[in-house]
């Protein structure tokens, strides 16, 4: 486990190294033109991709890990009800459907506002792209492509720091 956690840990400092001074204030919702952001040195841009409410993370958070997924029509990623981590996912093409043990909050993606809307416990929700929702741990979930096209999503994992090596994505094959 340590080949693997050390380029991630110094990855992960990297990132927080030249994210520090880039700290971006997200606004919600306003009733007036907002203010002038932070500047951001040249040749810098941000794009904000999706965020929502963190309503419990895995004990002892210990390991973050950022995945690109697509899952082809048809394809169903099972429920996992004994799964200590947290997910957070943002869609990037095509459409998902997903059915949570838990009740979920799903950002809708907007260009007007940050729209959140909650999903009741064993309700299917469709997620389209730019829409983001957090499945807390220990919350199974069936995800699914009822599609036509391949789904293509980011998932940000945590894992707790007592995470086994089986929980983390293989190495690919040179």
């Amino acid at each position: 486990m340590r080949r693997r956690t050390f380029p991630l840990l110094i990855a992960v400092v990297a990132l927080f190294g030249v994210s520090a001074p880039l700290s971006l204030h997200l606004a919600v919702a306003q009733e007036s033109t907002p203010a002038a952001g932070p500047e951001l040195p040249p040749g810098v841009t941000a794009e904000f991709l999706g965020g929502a409410p963190l309503a419990e993370l895995p004990a002892n958070p210990g390991l973050v890990v950022l995945v690109r997924l697509t899952l082809e029509p048809g394809t169903i990623l099972p429920p996992e009800p004994n799964d200590p981590t947290g997910g957070f996912v943002v869609i990037e093409s095509g459409v998902l459907t997903a059915r949570s043990t838990g009740p979920l909050t799903v950002s809708r993606a907007s260009e007007a506002d940050f729209i959140m809307e909650p999903v009741a416990t064993d309700t299917e929700t469709t997620l389209n792209p730019g829409d983001a929702v957090y499945v807390g741990p220990f919350r199974s979930t069936e995800v699914r492509n009822d599609g036509d096209e391949p789904a293509v999503f980011l998932l940000v994992n945590i894992l707790p720091s007592d995470a086994s090596e089986e929980m983390l994505p293989a190495t690919p094959a040179a």
